[in-house]
C-alpha cells in the first residue's frame, strides 16, 4: 500500500486537491455502509461548500469517501490490495487487522494562510483509538479526532469486531503510521495513540493539520487478534534441604524433605483464582507453616497461610500469559518402625487447576525410603528335638530270650541272697 501511494504522490505535475483525491482513493475502495454508531451529532459540509472554521471529518459528499463522519474502519492486514475496509471486521485467531482513521480537516483552504498560520488550520491535532479490553464474541473499537480549536473539539466513530468464539484484541506496539501528501512513504506515530492519543500533522506529527483535501492525513494501526487458550503446567521436584531438585531421591527413615511446585500459564490467557493441592503419600507429613509462594509480586517469597496444600489446595492468585509461580513446602518421613519391610516408594502428586476455564495438570516426584526396623530382622525359629525310632522286625543274637533269662536269673539269686541274709540275722537274735 505505501508503495502504491508513493508511485502515484511522484508523478508530476499533479494539482494538489486532484492528488488528495487519489490519496484518498488508495485508502477507501471497499467502503461500506456505516452502522451509523459516529458521533457527535454536527453540521455537515459538502465539497462545494466547505466549512468555515476547523472542524473534522463532517463532509458528507466526499467522492472518494462519501460520508466521511463514518472515518473509522478495518480490514485483515493480509489483504494489500486496495480498498476492503469495512466498519465490521471478521477476525479469526492470530489475524492482524489493520485498522484506519481518515482525518480530513474541512476548513476551507483560504483560511490556512501563508505560512499555516490562518484560522482554518488545526493545531494540537490528535487520533486516539481506543481497544476493548474485554473477551468476548462481539466488541467495539472507537476512534477520536481532535484539535484545540477544533468545533466540535472531538469527533468519534466506531469499527465492530465479529469472532465465531471468544476473542481478545491487543495493539501491535510500533504500528502507528501516518501517511499524508507531505510524507506519503508515512511518519511513524507514538504508541499512545491507543492510550491518551498520539500528535499527527501534514508534514510531521506536530498537530498541525491545514484545511481542505490535499492536506488529508490517513492513520493506520494494526491489532492482534488473540481467541483464549488456557493452559497450566506443573512440575513436581524434591530435594533434602539445600540439596539440588530432582524428580526422584533417596532418603531415610525419619528425614526431612522440601518439596516445590512450579506452575506456568503457558495459555495465551490471563488465568484468574489459580489453585495448586499436593496430595501426599502414606507416610510424609507437611511441616506445619512451612508452605511457601514466589511469584512476579513475591519475588522473595511469602507464607501462604495455610498448609492446605495437601488438603483442598490453595489460591495462588491470577497469572498473565508467560507468568510462572513457585510453591514449596516441606515433609517428614515416618520412622522405620512405621514402614514396610525394604524399599517404600513413596509417590507425590501436585495438580494445578483453574476452575473458570476447567483447566488442569498434574505432575510427580518420589522418594524411596529403605526401612530396617527391628520388626523387619529375620526370626530363627527353635529346634524341635528328634523323637527316637522304635526298633522293629528281627531281634539281635542277645534276643528277648536270652535278655529275659538273664533277668530271671539275677532277679532270683538276688532272692536267694536275700533270704540267706535275713536267715541269719533272726537266728542271732
Amino acid at each position: 500500500m505505501k508503495d502504491v501511494v508513493k508511485a502515484i504522490l511522484s508523478v508530476t505535475p499533479v494539482p494538489k486537491k486532484t492528488l488528495a483525491l487519489m490519496l484518498a482513493t488508495i485508502f477507501t475502495f471497499g467502503i461500506v455502509g456505516s452502522a451509523l454508531a459516529w458521533s457527535p451529532d454536527r453540521p455537515t459540509y459538502t465539497v462545494a461548500h466547505p466549512a468555515d472554521h476547523v472542524t473534522f471529518d463532517s463532509i458528507t459528499d466526499n467522492p472518494n469517501y462519501g460520508d466521511e463522519r463514518t472515518f473509522f474502519d478495518a480490514k485483515d492486514a493480509t489483504n494489500t490490495t486496495q480498498g476492503g475496509f469495512v466498519d465490521k471486521v471478521n477476525v479469526k485467531d492470530g489475524e492482524e487487522v489493520l485498522m484506519r482513521v481518515y482525518v480530513h480537516n474541512n476548513a476551507s483552504d483560504t483560511l490556512n494562510g501563508t505560512n499555516f498560520d490562518g484560522p482554518g488550520v488545526a493545531k494540537n491535532t490528535k487520533v486516539r483509538i481506543f481497544l476493548p479490553t474485554a473477551t468476548g464474541t462481539a466488541m467495539r473499537a472507537n476512534a477520536y479526532i481532535s484539535a484545540d480549536n477544533a468545533q466540535p473539539g472531538t469527533v468519534a466513530d466506531t469499527v465492530d469486531f465479529a469472532g465465531g468464539s471468544n476473542f481478545s484484541v491487543s495493539y501491535v506496539p510500533g504500528s502507528a503510521v501516518s501517511y499524508t501528501n507531505a510524507v506519503p512513504s508515512g511518519m511513524k506515530l507514538s504508541d499512545d495513540i491507543v492510550n491518551g492519543g498520539a500528535l499527527i500533522g501534514y508534514q510531521s506529527p506536530n498537530g498541525i493539520i491545514p484545511g481542505c483535501f490535499q492536506y488529508t492525513s490517513i492513520v493506520t494501526v494494526k491489532v492482534k487478534v488473540h481467541v483464549p487458550a488456557p493452559n497450566l503446567t506443573i512440575t513436581k521436584q524434591v530435594a533434602h534441604p539445600g540439596d539440588a531438585w530432582s524428580k526422584n531421591i533417596t532418603a531415610k527413615p525419619g528425614d526431612t524433605v522440601s518439596y516445590l511446585l512450579t506452575v506456568k500459564n503457558t495459555g495465551n490467557t490471563v488465568l484468574n483464582d489459580v489453585s495448586v493441592r499436593d496430595q501426599l503419600p502414606a507416610h510424609e507429613h507437611i511441616v506445619a507453616g512451612s508452605t511457601t509462594i514466589t511469584n512476579g509480586n513475591h519475588p522473595s517469597g511469602i507464607g501462604a497461610g495455610s498448609d492446605d496444600v495437601v488438603k483442598n489446595g490453595i489460591n495462588i492468585g491470577s497469572y498473565n500469559p508467560g507468568a510462572v509461580a513457585y510453591v514449596k513446602f516441606k515433609v517428614t518421613i515416618d520412622a522405620a518402625d512405621q514402614l514396610n519391610c525394604g524399599n517404600n516408594a513413596m509417590v507425590n502428586t501436585a495438580t494445578v487447576f483453574q476452575p473458570g476455564n476447567n483447566t488442569t495438570a498434574s505432575d510427580t516426584a518420589t522418594v524411596s525410603v529403605n526401612a530396617n526396623s527391628a520388626k523387619c530382622q529375620p526370626v530363627t525359629p527353635p529346634v524341635t528335638p528328634t523323637t527316637p525310632t522304635t526298633p522293629t522286625g528281627q531281634l539281635p543274637n542277645t534276643g528277648a530270650g536270652d535278655v529275659i533269662g538273664i533277668f530271671t536269673a539275677v532277679t532270683i539269686a538276688g532272692a536267694v541272697a536275700h533270704r540267706l541274709f535275713l536267715g541269719r540275722r533272726f537266728t542271732r537274735g
